[in-house]
């Protein structure tokens, strides 16, 4: 890996837990950075690089951006056999020319997948809510916090790919107790004025 991708920094962390707590992940990756912005990109998703680098143009040029997407709100399933084509390939043109073969997995609405952060900036809005252990609707949390708190997302034209994969219990509403804590978690931050978030996220250990 450090011969062939010589500016990469793998990091590899053991963890025996059959539940990604992908949220406190995230915030180990922001408070290892190194820069002023850091991209948030699952690993099923592909971007096209323009819409990056427009992203970051966003949160370079405005002081006060917390966060950008770089897409559009649409967020395309491609299905097994293109997802396969362009594993083998790693080219983006070959998702961009399926045309109706892809559908839009959350309307033109989605807040997942991939996201750019100015570091600071979105410390002090709490990061990732590590109150969210695992899958769930820790992406909509995001963007309604940071929209409660006056620094919604800014968006960029174009669209994401999600390639598929098989889904376990780390992609999927499938333990009952995990359904509960987050979406009681997602409740409590939808329900809060700005001041009553600001006190809520005082009280959040991972950004001190």
């Amino acid at each position: 890996m450090a011969n062939q991708y010589p500016t990469v920094n793998y990091i590899f962390i053991p963890d025996e837990n059959p539940i990604f707590h992908r949220t406190r992940f995230i915030n180990e990756e922001l408070r290892l950075a190194q820069t002023h912005l850091a991209a948030v990109i699952d690993s099923d998703i592909i971007v096209p690089s323009g819409q990056i680098h427009e992203a970051v143009s966003i949160l370079t040029e405005d002081s006060a951006a917390v966060m950008a997407y770089p897409y559009d709100g649409r967020f395309m399933s491609v299905d097994d056999y293109y997802s396969d084509i362009f594993r083998r390939n790693v080219a983006i043109d070959v998702l961009g020319q399926c045309g109706g073969t892809h559908r839009l997995m959350f309307g033109y609405i989605s807040v997942g997948g991939a996201y750019i952060v100015n570091v600071e900036r979105y410390r002090h809005c709490g990061w990732e809510n590590e109150y969210f252990p695992g899958w769930g609707p820790e992406d909509f949390e995001r963007e309604h916090r940071l929209d409660i708190l006056g620094f919604k997302p800014r968006r960029v034209p174009g669209v994401i790919y999600h390639l598929n994969h098989p889904r376990g219990i780390n992609s999927s509403n499938s333990l009952d107790s995990l359904i509960l804590a987050t979406k009681r978690e997602y409740c409590r931050v939808c329900s809060m004025n700005p001041l009553e978030l600001r006190a809520y996220i005082a009280l959040w250990p991972w950004v001190h």
